[in-house]
């Protein structure tokens, strides 16, 4: 089993330190180059751009793709969608079984990337790789100016590699990480039908009015599905350490019970704090519903980082 422990980082211990391999992506929004931007490319030795592959004449994502093609000049671009993990999975096995060091840095910018590219990443760096590995991890909060979210929920999937393993429990939790989608919770509630069930919502977030905003949209799921706010957690947005600290120390009592479902809505780092946790603990697993989305969404950049380095202590 890997230990894993998350510190949080400044934007100076960021730009300071050197990365053997940085790996940005390519979406929809301008906060997509915001981590960039505010990096060395002397200090990076080799660079991956994933870009989704979908509404490709987007101007924003023009945008973008010409800011690295001409400031990250010998990157690799890879297009795939949201779903895609093998071509991602084959490219950094590649470049880190390649490298003739034993301890590699490296670093995932998942502002705008799917839950999907980055866990998978992680797994395999986390769980399959042999060598010794430290990930910063970054991600550039926003102001969404549109909270119709414009999407479709899709099939109910399970995030690569937070299967948890198949325990026969006495019981069922989930734990629903809340959003702005409204009606998304008590879909998945339904299909779930757990015996227990925790909310998490992001306070501090990344605007003032984001807690209001949050609690007017899951009210009634908070009301009728947690059994009210003592089961709502409030964790921050600015610190991955923290959520994930916190995770953990929900899930400790859960262990030797419950079978755990973790369901995450954002935002970002808590789903990356959720997905962490499970590869701790054995009996969670993260679901998610695919979005289906009908057009891009207005968002604007905040100024804002959350910056975390993962060690990972390999047992043998």
């Amino acid at each position: 089993m890997n230990k894993l422990h998350v510190d949080d980082l400044s934007i100076g211990e960021l730009s300071q330190t050197k990365y053997d391999l940085a790996i940005f992506s390519c979406g929809y929004e301008e906060r997509c180059i915001d981590v960039a931007t505010r990096l060395n490319s002397d200090n990076i030795d080799k660079v991956i751009v994933i870009a989704f592959d979908q509404h490709k004449d987007n101007p924003i994502r023009r945008d973008c793709l010409d800011y690295f093609e001409s400031d990250w000049v010998n990157h690799y671009l890879l297009e795939i969608s949201q779903r895609e993990i093998f071509s991602l999975y084959k490219k950094i096995s590649v470049i880190v079984d390649e490298s003739e060091s034993e301890s590699m840095t490296i670093l995932i910018d998942y502002t705008s990337m799917s839950r999907v590219w980055y866990a998978s990443m992680l797994n395999y760096l986390i769980k399959f790789s042999t060598k010794k590995i430290t990930v910063d991890l970054t991600y550039a909060t926003a102001i969404y100016k549109n909270l119709d979210l414009n999407v479709e929920l899709g099939e109910l999937r399970i995030i690569p590699g937070c299967e948890g393993i198949s325990l026969t429990k006495k019981h069922n939790a989930a734990i629903f990480m809340l959003g702005f989608d409204r009606y998304g919770p008590q879909r998945l509630y339904n299909l779930l039908n757990p015996n227990k069930c925790f909310g998490i919502m992001a306070s501090p977030a990344a605007t003032y009015d984001y807690e209001n905003t949050c609690l007017e949209k899951n009210k009634d799921f908070i009301s009728h599905y947690l059994g009210g706010v003592d089961n709502l957690v409030k964790l921050p947005i600015n610190s991955l350490s923290t959520c994930y600290d916190n995770m953990s120390q929900m899930l400790s009592p859960l262990k030797r019970d419950y079978n755990v479902s973790i369901i995450p809505f954002g935002p970002k780092p808590h789903i990356l704090a959720a997905i962490l946790c499970s590869f701790n603990f054995p009996n969670v697993t993260c679901l998610y519903s695919e979005y289906i989305r009908k057009t891009t969404v207005e968002v604007e950049s905040s100024g804002d980082f959350v910056i975390s380095r993962l060690h990972i202590k390999r047992e043998v």
